[in-house]
């Protein structure tokens, strides 16, 4: 029997797309217990209840690398693998944006953060880059909240060796000193300007928005003077 593509009109006759109809019916496998997981943690989501909707979602990762077949290392990859409601990698950045929230007001969400967006790159390593370079940063950003800014620094400094040509490598550290996501930290604007500064000269794509963080920056430098 042929393989329904996601995309294609789901043979039910529904005039909906596969993936947003009978895809979802399937006996109750760990495929349905992963599916179940991943859309309880919208609900919660959208009823604001961010820690129960990572908690969901943290069991949501856990079921799916249980399904990973090691050859794969490009997470769309995984995605022809499983038939879910929600494409992986839109999940994963999902997720991580969540733990980040979450992790404002329970430091235990950005441990797990860090962990999650570290288990994703070693499991999936030929994924976008872009998603891998928003996992790294995630990092980095975790480190500077919960109060190891020196670990935060060494991972910035990673990011940009290896990422020179991302405008949101500089941004994203700047961005620490200038608005720190610790609340016992006082901003450094000194530091955030010589950290934006490294991008200039680069031609770098996005420039505008790195111009308009030093222009913000030295309003702020004015208010403080």
């Amino acid at each position: 029997m042929k393989k329904i593509g996601r995309n294609e009109p789901c043979p039910c006759g529904s005039g909906k797309k596969y993936k947003k109809c009978c895809i979802g019916v399937k006996p109750n496998t760990i495929s349905q217990e992963i599916d179940d997981a991943m859309q309880q943690g919208y609900y919660l989501l959208e009823s604001k209840l961010y820690e129960k909707a990572c908690d969901a979602w943290s069991q949501t990762w856990e079921k799916l690398k249980t399904k990973l077949i090691p050859s794969i290392k490009d997470v769309r990859d995984f995605d022809d693998q499983l038939d879910l409601q929600q494409f992986i990698s839109n999940w994963a950045q999902d997720y991580e944006m969540e733990l980040g929230n979450a992790g404002r007001k329970n430091t235990y969400y950005l441990k797990e953060r860090i962990q999650f967006c570290a288990e994703f790159n070693e499991l999936f390593p030929l994924s976008s880059p872009l998603i891998i370079q928003n996992m790294k940063r995630a990092i980095a950003e975790s480190y500077f909240s919960l109060g190891e800014d020196k670990v935060g620094e060494e991972y910035f400094l990673k990011i940009i060796e290896e990422h020179p040509e991302n405008i949101w490598s500089y941004i994203g550290y700047g961005d620490m000193y200038s608005m720190p996501l610790n609340g016992d930290a006082k901003p450094d604007f000194e530091k955030a300007e010589k950290i934006y500064s490294m991008a200039l000269g680069k031609d770098l794509e996005e420039e505008e928005y790195l111009l308009e963080r030093i222009a913000d920056l030295k309003k702020e430098k004015e208010k403080s003077s």
